[in-house]
């Protein structure tokens, strides 16, 4: 949906000023290559964090299979401690695709913000035409 959404804007955008479109085509690279980027390392880190918890979900699989093993041995606290660790590598994991979620979201917009004022800084008397309005003093 979202590709639908961006492909029909730049499709009315090309057709309401073509000259406009033109400049900002190149510039939608810009736009695109650290989505691209940011979903593959999105992706990296999810399957990471699934990995993780495989592994937690192995010990406490292994654990409560065995239990009556586990209590002769006293091995609790230290099950414990490596479920413990396992799960604070994924909490990480958690954090770190949150706080990189963020950066780029403040790149896009940043992004934005910028094409929006080059634009309307740079193409406002190129674009539009006032040849024709006469200024009364």
């Amino acid at each position: 949906m979202h590709s639908t959404v961006f492909v029909s804007g730049l499709v009315f955008a090309t057709y309401f000023c073509w000259r406009l479109a033109l400049v900002s085509f190149p510039l939608v690279l810009l736009l695109i290559i650290p989505g691209l980027i940011y979903g593959k390392y999105l992706l990296y880190l999810s399957r990471q964090s699934r990995h993780e918890y495989a592994k937690a979900n192995s010990l406490v699989e292994q654990a409560l299979g065995s239990i009556k093993t586990v209590y002769s041995f006293t091995a609790e606290k230290r099950i414990i401690q490596n479920y413990t660790a396992i799960l604070d590598k994924t909490i990480k994991l958690g954090i770190k695709q949150v706080v990189e979620g963020y950066m780029l979201l403040g790149f896009h917009s940043s992004w934005v913000a910028c094409m929006f004022l080059v634009y309307s800084l740079c193409f406002t008397d190129f674009m539009t035409p006032f040849d024709h309005v006469e200024i009364e003093a």
